[in-house]
């Protein structure tokens, strides 16, 4: 998606996938009249602010083979330039053990997210990849738009590099009991997507974005597959437009207890079935409106190459509106 605020062109800012998502659940016109407003093909001055004074940011890029995966990138507050409205700059490498040291190809399509986790200010997004060293990735702005806060945990988190002698890392094709134990207590990950197209058009592309839970939101159905609730966001479907384009994704756990990265890359489809979305875990809550499964192809687990401090601040103050253990998200 990109459009610039007085762009007239009428070109639609979605692609298909999305475009059959919002007609599926009435919301198509709806999103059309404010959508023109909402993205662009450049980043405000309050996108660049926030970018530049971030500690972390997100990422989905894509590897070798063209899989989908979710990262994490950080550094001291500032590693993050964006020196004008279109072009940005992380000055960080990725850590060790990343599944995407090979990928981040010059010229591949990206995601980003900022997320501000003290505040609960996040913007998105997502472009090219223009230039690429060990120690920086340059990306040109295709689409940024920002989100609402909802469903955001507010805490504290400090990331610093670990020691190259401390790093673990376990690559399989199935969920490890580690890796099961880092989703069961979870309440916030990362998910990107892709279109099955990159071509040209911005509407086409990767996207990544937040979620957020009640620990215990995301089902684990066996060792190779879980199940994700979706709940109400913006109305414009991302995640799901892409899944229905591609079915690629990657999702990114950040693990403070155990000073671990879970990078999954697996296969996603849509469970649309209203009797099943009102299954699962005790206390997903009613307010589910689809369920994404994800098939696990390929699980990373590194432990040490990152070192967490966090505290929890405060829950976000949708779960309020619910009844208590209720677990929710958006599809922003």
């Amino acid at each position: 998606m990109s459009m610039s605020d007085d762009n007239q062109s009428g070109h639609s800012p979605f692609h298909e996938g999305e475009l059959m998502v919002q007609e599926k659940l009435g919301v198509k016109e709806q999103v059309a009249k404010y959508a023109p407003r909402m993205i662009r093909d450049f980043m405000p001055d309050q996108h660049r602010e926030l970018f530049e004074k971030l500690p972390f940011v997100i990422l989905g890029g894509l590897d070798e083979a063209g899989d989908v995966w979710a990262t994490i990138m950080a550094g001291t507050p500032g590693f993050v330039e964006a020196p004008d409205t279109t072009n940005l700059v992380i000055n960080a490498a990725l850590f060790d053990g990343d599944p995407l040291t090979d990928g981040l190809l010059t010229g591949s399509k990206v995601g980003f997210l900022g997320l501000e986790t003290t505040t609960r200010r996040r913007n998105r997004m997502n472009g090219r990849v223009a230039g690429k060293s060990d120690q920086m990735l340059a990306i040109k702005v295709e689409q940024s738009f920002g989100n609402c806060p909802q469903y955001i945990q507010k805490r504290t988190l400090e990331i610093t590099r670990g020691s190259a002698a401390d790093i673990r890392s376990h690559k399989t094709d199935t969920l490890s009991d580690s890796a099961k134990q880092t989703i069961e207590q979870a309440d916030t990950f990362f998910i990107a997507s892709r279109t099955a197209d990159l071509s040209d058009d911005p509407a086409t592309g990767l996207d990544v974005s937040h979620r957020g839970g009640m620990p215990g939101f995301i089902e684990i159905v066996d060792d190779t597959t879980i199940r994700i609730p979706d709940y109400a966001g913006n109305r414009i479907y991302n995640t799901i437009g892409n899944i229905m384009s591609d079915g690629r994704v990657g999702l990114l756990f950040v693990d403070h207890e155990q000073n671990a990265l879970l990078q999954i890359s697996g296969v996603a489809r849509i469970i649309w079935d209203d009797e099943l979305t009102e299954q699962g875990p005790e206390g997903r809550g009613k307010e589910v409106e689809r369920m994404i499964e994800v098939e696990c192809k390929s699980v990373v687990q590194t432990f040490n190459s990152a070192q967490f401090s966090e505290a929890l601040i405060e829950r976000s103050p949708i779960f309020k509106r619910f009844a208590k253990n209720n677990s929710l998200d958006s599809d922003a």
